[in-house]
C-alpha cells in the first residue's frame, strides 16, 4: 500500500526544492513553479476518473459543476449544471469547473497536504477545470493558497503579484467599485482595481505544478491544447476565519447574557454603560483561549470543513 505520509509524495509537488526548503522559503507567500515533478505525481494525474470529459464530469463532488463561458465578451457562469449538460457545454468551447472532487486518490492527497502543511484535518480540497483549445478565465485572484497541477494538455498562464491587497479574505477581479468586504482590505480603499500591466508567462504541461499564494493575480491566456488541470486548495485559516466561525458555532455565545437585549446599546448609554458591558463580553471569551477549548474548537472547525459547509457562503459567483 502506498504510504501517503511519505514526504517524497509531497516532494512531487515542489521539486526540485526539498519539502523542507519549500516550507521554509516559499510557503505560504511566494510563487513557485515546477516542471520536474517526475513519477511522484502519477497516482494523482493518471486517475482513471480523469481519462476524458465524460468521466471527469461524472466524478462525485461536494461543490457542484459550473460552466464558465469564456469565448464571448466578459465572463458568464452557469452554476450547478448536470453532468450531461456540462459535457455539451465543454464541446461548445466553454470551461467546465467542478468543485471539491471526490475520488479515493484525491482524498489521499488531500490528507497528505493537510499533514505536510500542518493544516486542520479536512482543509485541503481539489477542484478541476477542463477546457478545449482557446482563451480561458480572465484576470482574477483567489482568497486561498493553491497548487495547480496540469493533468493533460498545455496551458499558458499570465501571473503577477497583487499590489492592491495583502492576504485578501475574498476573491477579486478588475472593477471600478470593489465590494465593501474587499474595499476595506485594500491599501487604497477608494481606488478602482485594474488588471496587471506587466506579468510573467508560464506554460504548464502535463505534470507541471504551480504553487500560487493567496491573492496572486492570474489568468489563462491560452489553452494551447485540450486541457485539464486540478487545483489543490489549501486555504490556511486566519484569526478572522476563526472568530467568524466562533460567533456562529460556539454554544457559549448563545448563552442568556449574549442573547438578552441590553439598554447599554441605547443612544443615551453608548458612551457610559456600553464600553463597560462590551469589555465584560470580551472578557467572558477568555476561557476559549485555553488549550483544551481551542482544540475542541479546531475539531468543530475541521468537521465543518469536511462537511463542505465552511465555504457555503463563499459563493462561486464571487470568484470573478
Amino acid at each position: 500500500m502506498t504510504n501517503f505520509d511519505d514526504p517524497s509524495r509531497f516532494a512531487g509537488l515542489v521539486a526540485p526544492l526539498l519539502p523542507t526548503h519549500f516550507l521554509h522559503d516559499i510557503w505560504p507567500g511566494a510563487l513557485h513553479v515546477s516542471h520536474e515533478t517526475g513519477p511522484a505525481l502519477l497516482s494523482l494525474i493518471e486517475q482513471h476518473e480523469l481519462r476524458d470529459i465524460d468521466a471527469f464530469c461524472a466524478i462525485q463532488n461536494g461543490g457542484g459543476i459550473h460552466v464558465n463561458h469564456t469565448r464571448g465578451e466578459g465572463l458568464r457562469i452557469d452554476f450547478g449544471v448536470d453532468p450531461g449538460e456540462a459535457v455539451r457545454q465543454y464541446h461548445a468551447g466553454n470551461t467546465i469547473q467542478i468543485l471539491d472532487l471526490k475520488t479515493a486518490e484525491i482524498g489521499r492527497w488531500n490528507r497528505l497536504l493537510d499533514g505536510m502543511l500542518n493544516l486542520i484535518p479536512g482543509t485541503t480540497l481539489a477542484n478541476g477545470f477542463a477546457s478545449l483549445p482557446g482563451p480561458g478565465l480572465p484576470w482574477h485572484w483567489d482568497a486561498q493558497e493553491v497548487f495547480i497541477v496540469q493533468v493533460r494538455g498545455r496551458k499558458r498562464w499570465h501571473v503577477a503579484p497583487n499590489e492592491y491587497v495583502d492576504w485578501p479574505t475574498v476573491n477579486g477581479m478588475p472593477t471600478d467599485q470593489p465590494p465593501l468586504e474587499l474595499a476595506v482590505q485594500l491599501k487604497d480603499p477608494g481606488a478602482p482595481i485594474r488588471e496587471p500591466e506587466t506579468w510573467q508567462e508560464i506554460e504548464m504541461r502535463p505534470g507541471s505544478v504551480m504553487f500560487m499564494p493567496r491573492g496572486y493575480w492570474h489568468r489563462v491566456a491560452d489553452n494551447v491544447d485540450a486541457s485539464l488541470h486540478l487545483v489543490l486548495q489549501v486555504r490556511m485559516p486566519n484569526w478572522r476565519d476563526l472568530f467568524r466561525f466562533m460567533f456562529d458555532n460556539v454554544p457559549a455565545l448563545y448563552d442568556l447574557e449574549w442573547r438578552r437585549p441590553t439598554a447599554a446599546l441605547s443612544a443615551m448609554r453608548l458612551t457610559t454603560d456600553a464600553p463597560r458591558e462590551f469589555a465584560e463580553r470580551i472578557a467572558s471569551l477568555q476561557p476559549l483561549a485555553q488549550a483544551e477549548n481551542l482544540i475542541a474548537l479546531a475539531q468543530r472547525f475541521s468537521a465543518l470543513i469536511e462537511s463542505g459547509s465552511l465555504y457555503t457562503n463563499v459563493a462561486p459567483e464571487r470568484k470573478y
